[in-house]
């Protein structure tokens, strides 16, 4: 069953308004992520230190390229690597013992 909700004019367009706003700053911040990028942006793109994203690399748990003996990270694999820690991280708070 639908509800009918009333709404001022004014109220409405802010609505619309604040729902373009945001949904143009997603577009922008997507927009200025590289599809390759180095480990500085690449450890900002994940939200952690260089030094950590060094360790992951070393340890092989971050995929990465050497191209002209610079190391390069592609966002798939950026975004892979994110997705795996953010689902084992709700595995482990799901079988985490309280008490």
């Amino acid at each position: 069953m639908s509800e009918l909700v009333v709404i001022q004019k004014m109220e409405l367009q802010e609505i619309i308004k604040s729902a373009v706003c945001s949904a143009i700053q997603e577009l922008e911040k997507e927009k200025k992520v590289k599809e390759k990028m180095n480990i500085k942006e690449a450890a900002e793109y994940l939200g952690i230190s260089v030094p950590n994203l060094n360790r992951k690399k070393d340890q092989g748990i971050v995929i990465f390229s050497k191209i002209d003996g610079r190391v390069v990270f592609s966002k798939k694999d950026l975004d892979e690597y994110d997705k795996k820690c953010k689902s084992t991280a709700t595995q482990t708070a799901t079988f985490k013992k309280v008490g």
